[in-house]
């Protein structure tokens, strides 16, 4: 019975594994996209903050002082400008990782023929070209 248990946790485990990631037609493994940068995780989330207190003053200034209104304004200008940044620090790590990806799948193209090969063959498994 304990047996059982652990083969049927180490198969959810394998696909977990394999859902993770993917094989293209040509039999090379891509790796889902990577997981935000702690950085960008942060700039959103204190952006978000600092927009929900800026809302907060605004319901402050609409009901009882009309001077939070300035302070409202500068905190919802500084939260929209670093969901901004968070959200461009994002662009470019995912821009960073597809070139990445394009640079390892054009390495492992015959210059000859134009095959996919695994990577790091030596020869072309079509024409038996050196890579």
């Amino acid at each position: 019975m304990l047996t059982n248990s652990l083969d049927c946790r180490s198969m959810t485990e394998e696909k977990h594994i394999v859902s993770a990631s993917y094989t293209n037609g040509v039999g090379l493994e891509k790796v889902t996209k990577p997981e935000p940068s702690t950085v960008t995780i942060l700039m959103a989330g204190i952006g978000g903050l600092l927009a929900f207190f800026g809302l907060s003053f605004g319901l402050v200034a609409a009901v009882a002082e009309p001077g939070f209104l300035i302070v409202c304004l500068i905190t919802c200008v500084i939260a929209v400008s670093l969901f901004m940044m968070a959200y461009a620090a994002r662009k470019k790590q995912i821009g960073n990782w597809e070139r990445a990806e394009e640079m390892a799948l054009a390495s492992a193209r015959c210059n000859y023929c134009g095959s996919q090969n695994p990577k790091g063959a030596k020869k072309c498994e079509s024409c038996g070209a050196p890579l």
